[in-house]
């Protein structure tokens, strides 16, 4: 897949799609553990009414990612993109098919993880059914492309948006992940999820004590560092004008307080799920202001060293102080507090972060 591909159809539509990505993301790998979706595909080839739950979902999918497909393609901005209609069939069936695969890829990887069940019940038949769908969706979505590509370009309506909707300044920087990147925001939080869930069962086997979580913490903390730089550049370059607004620390505060919280609801929702279960009211509480002081703490670094010029790579020391904070048993509360300390020492000054 080219780079015109990537960024013309691709980000787009999980751009479009993020806040069903969220969901599936939070109902799959927050409420659902690895055992429950074997035992979800298990059971679907056991029963085929309950099987055909698959492939209809398959297809409404397929339908829906077709018809923002062809959206697109009426849209003034892709009108040179019905020059393809020119090129040889088989060249623009490989160019649309790299689109669909890719637009379809999280979904296939889920099919073929339900597939090994299937073949483990001999299945044949319903494993058919699914990767018949499969390929008829394909066949349908090439075949709908290519006669737009070769028919007239219809009128577009355009729609006046709202104009009197006016969103809280800590919603900004999620409106920017899903313009700007809707995949680096959607790969953080799918590693992020799959990285918590190996912690909390490697420490529900009675191996490690809470300093294991701790320190899966302190990982899920730092995995977000692109997406906190990001919103340094964000706000650095877009919002630049608000530097020029003093504002007081409890302003700040807020701000940065919840757009974060927003950024890590996948994980707090975790917290909240998975941590009753095993850990005590207190622990749970631990670990969730750990996770949101020790983001704002690094939030505050990325940002002094951006200022101040200093190379970024500089931070991971703070990652092993961190560590060796966690490793000594200190708790924490004792390490939330000092990241805090960190934020409001960065955010004195009334003119920055």
């Amino acid at each position: 897949m080219n780079k015109v591909q990537f960024e013309a159809f691709v980000i787009p539509f999980y751009r479009k799609f993020m806040g069903f990505w969220v969901l599936i993301l939070i109902f799959g790998g927050v409420f659902m553990e690895l055992k429950q979706h074997i035992l979800l595909g298990r059971f679907a080839f056991s029963y085929p009414s309950a099987f055909s739950v698959v492939p209809v979902s398959f297809g409404i999918y397929s339908f829906l990612q077709l018809r923002f497909q062809l959206e697109q393609l009426k849209h003034p901005k892709y009108f040179v993109f019905h020059q393809l209609g020119l090129w040889p069939k088989v060249v623009l069936a490989k160019f649309w098919i790299g689109i669909w695969l890719a637009n379809h890829l999280i979904f296939l990887i889920y099919l073929i993880f339900l597939s090994y069940f299937g073949v483990e019940k001999h299945a044949w038949g319903l494993l058919f059914i699914l990767w018949t769908t499969v390929f008829l969706t394909l066949i349908i979505n090439w075949m709908k492309v290519d006669k737009s590509l070769e028919t007239t370009i219809s009128e577009r309506k355009l729609y006046k948006p709202f104009r009197h909707i006016r969103l809280p300044r800590f919603t900004w920087l999620i409106l920017h992940l899903r313009q700007e990147r809707p995949l680096l925001a959607l790969g953080t939080k799918i590693l992020s999820i799959i990285l918590l869930s190996g912690f909390f069962n490697s420490y529900s086997s009675g191996t490690y004590d809470i300093r294991w979580l701790q320190f899966g913490t302190l990982v899920v903390a730092f995995l977000h560092f692109p997406i906190l730089l990001e919103k340094v550049d964000f706000e650095n370059e877009k919002l630049v004008s608000f530097r020029n607004l003093p504002l007081r620390i409890s302003q700040k505060t807020a701000n940065h307080f919840w757009s974060l919280t927003l950024v890590l609801i996948p994980e707090l929702l975790f917290f909240l799920w998975k941590g009753p279960k095993i850990l005590g009211t207190m622990e749970v509480a631990e670990l969730v202001f750990l996770l949101l002081s020790l983001t704002v703490g690094l939030l505050s670094q990325i940002s002094i060293s951006k200022i101040k010029a200093f190379p970024l790579q500089y931070l991971s020391g703070s990652f092993f102080l961190f560590f060796l904070f966690i490793l000594f048993g200190i708790s924490g509360w004792g390490i939330g507090i000092l990241s805090m300390a960190i934020f409001y020492i960065c955010i004195r000054d009334p003119f920055e972060l």
